[in-house]
């Protein structure tokens, strides 16, 4: 069974968010994402629910700073030829590139 604890823990950031509405009744909660990329599957939104209170707080921070990022982009799994791939078509309006988390230019024609 997933706990939500170090030893036990969820997968998404969605996940975490319910899981805080039950584990606030009892104390303050701590989301703490451990090193690496963490890609969303869809809009995260959060409701009073998902909100502390003055007595128990909910705070989302990474375990070393500045080393868990949160992305909204797609992690893409391409079979590369000799300098092309083939994006997904459900791709088909991207705007960003990034290789290696660095921003790269796209071609403009």
């Amino acid at each position: 069974m997933v706990s939500g604890t170090k030893n036990s823990p969820v997968r998404s950031m969605q996940k975490a968010r319910n899981l805080s509405i039950a584990l606030k009744k009892k104390g303050s909660v701590d989301i703490i994402f451990e090193d690496g990329t963490y890609y969303l599957s869809g809009l995260v939104i959060f409701e009073e629910k998902q909100s502390g209170s003055k007595e128990n707080h909910i705070r989302y921070r990474a375990a070393n700073e500045g080393k868990a990022e949160i992305s909204g982009g797609t992690l893409l799994d391409l079979n590369w030829e000799l300098y092309k791939a083939k994006i997904p078509e459900s791709l088909s309006n991207i705007d960003q590139r990034y290789v290696n988390s660095l921003n790269q230019r796209m071609a403009r024609f």
